[in-house]
């Protein structure tokens, strides 16, 4: 079954943002950083914060937000904690999506 991209959601400055991540958006993140080694990372507890600064913001960009790299990193380490676990859940739910059909595509078996 191919791979289905869901939408994730990201919180910046005061709004909430979706953005359906794409093969073009995964790729410029991978030339930059390979979303195995931030998501083990961020599952091992250690967050590599400027490498998910740098995947966020092209995910906010994507979303027609003007953001930049060094904005989203000065959040991530003078804000919230819940938002660096916020954006790293996003960011991991973003580079796996989920397998199978989407939502509301399902046939019933009656």
């Amino acid at each position: 079954m191919a791979a289905v991209f869901q939408a994730v959601e990201i919180a910046w400055g005061g709004e909430v943002y979706r953005v359906k991540p794409t093969m073009r958006i995964l790729n410029e993140i991978e030339q930059l950083s390979p979303l195995s080694k931030i998501a083990r990372r961020i599952l091992d507890g250690e967050p590599p914060k400027s490498h998910i600064a740098v995947a966020v913001a092209i995910l906010l960009r994507s979303a027609g937000v003007q953001v930049s790299d060094e904005d989203v990193y000065a959040e991530l380490v003078t804000g919230d904690t819940q938002f660096v676990a916020d954006v790293g859940i996003a960011l991991i739910r973003a580079a796996y999506p989920s397998t199978g059909k989407p939502e509301g595509d399902q046939e019933s078996k009656d």
